[in-house]
């Protein structure tokens, strides 16, 4: 990965959890076809945010 890669790289959690601005998540889109460390991660991160969801929805978490 090169210097002028590790902004868009770093930017990968923020923009699946869309803490990012437009421009930020634009630049990582794309960024991602030409990145294989990102894709790695992304991928990483979309498996583990959709068991987060399921079990968060499932879970017999307290009502406020």
């Amino acid at each position: 990965m090169h210097d002028k890669q590790k902004p868009l790289c770093d930017l990968c959690l923020s923009v699946m959890t869309g803490d990012c601005s437009d421009e930020e998540r634009l630049a990582f889109e794309r960024h991602l076809p030409g990145c294989e460390a990102c894709r790695a991660e992304w991928n990483d991160l979309q498996l583990a945010w959709g068991r987060f969801t399921r079990t968060w929805r499932t879970s017999n978490r307290p009502r406020i």
